[in-house]
């Protein structure tokens, strides 16, 4: 196999899902001639984590076609758990970076790290964040019969979707007056989305009418 083939999938994932959500939220911040902080850290780190999740969510379907331009399917499988480890890893510091923003007003920390329904949008984040560590968890330290686990990789989607309405909720203010960062990652969020109800819900449908078809 040609091994410039092998290189485009995962090149092309770097520059979808990390470079070019990378570049954008650069611009948006030089837009807004804001000073750093912390804070803007934890933006960015929440951007990068939600478009990790979806570059998961889009390498979990293994199309046959597609295999060539990683290489193998194992390559493929490397790289998933690589995104999904890089989206985990951000998750969990942007509500943590986050925290300068309140570092001034104790009981804005407090009621941001007791239990986020005070906060308008911060609820689906925080659940979407804790059925992520779950999935995660169960994926690498349990071992579960493969249908269970198959059941609870469902999970995922859902935190996705929670991570998504987070977002929207929230919006971010490097979203404000720079419009191509805050449509891109609308973009990324309907292909991850897409990508989990075509693995999840489309594919076996589509398995058992392939079989009843050949069976008739």
């Amino acid at each position: 196999m040609n091994s410039k083939k092998k290189k485009r999938g995962p090149l092309i994932f770097f520059v979808l899902f990390i470079f070019t959500p990378t570049l954008l939220f650069i611009l948006a911040k030089h837009s807004q001639e804001a000073s750093f902080s912390w804070a803007n850290l934890g933006e960015f780190a929440g951007v990068l984590s939600l478009a990790a999740f979806a570059a998961t969510l889009a390498l979990a379907v293994r199309l046959p076609r597609f295999e060539k331009y990683f290489g193998s399917l194992n390559n493929q499988y490397r790289l998933h758990i690589f995104f999904g480890q890089l989206a985990l890893s951000l998750a969990l510091l942007h509500p943590l970076l986050l925290l300068a923003r309140y570092a001034s007003n104790v009981s804005g920390v407090l009621d941001f790290l007791w239990f986020p329904t005070y906060m308008e949008g911060l609820l689906p984040g925080f659940l979407s964040l804790i059925l992520f560590v779950a999935v995660v968890f169960v994926s690498l330290y349990m071992r579960l019969p493969y249908h269970i686990w198959k059941i609870t990789h469902k999970f995922a989607g859902l935190a996705f979707l929670l991570a998504y309405i987070h977002m929207i909720e929230v919006e971010p203010a490097v979203y404000h007056n720079f419009h191509p960062l805050p449509l891109y990652m609308h973009l990324l969020s309907w292909a991850g989305l897409v990508a989990f109800t075509y693995q999840a819900i489309l594919r076996p449908l589509l398995r058992k009418y392939k079989l009843k078809v050949l069976f008739l």
